[in-house]
């Protein structure tokens, strides 16, 4: 898996899962897109399982 397309999933995530309170990712720190990264890789993992 290419981390271009774990970022971009990442970012998908994070940006709907905060429509209420906005998240924009570029303003992120790295700590919170690591953990937005690991979420992602979660779901990719969970998809391909099934």
């Amino acid at each position: 898996m290419s981390d271009e397309r774990l970022d971009s999933l990442a970012k998908e995530l994070c940006e709907k899962r905060s429509v209420s309170a906005p998240l924009r990712w570029d303003s992120l720190t790295s700590d919170q897109k690591d953990t937005w990264r690991r979420m992602a890789a979660q779901r990719l993992n969970d998809q391909e399982a099934v």
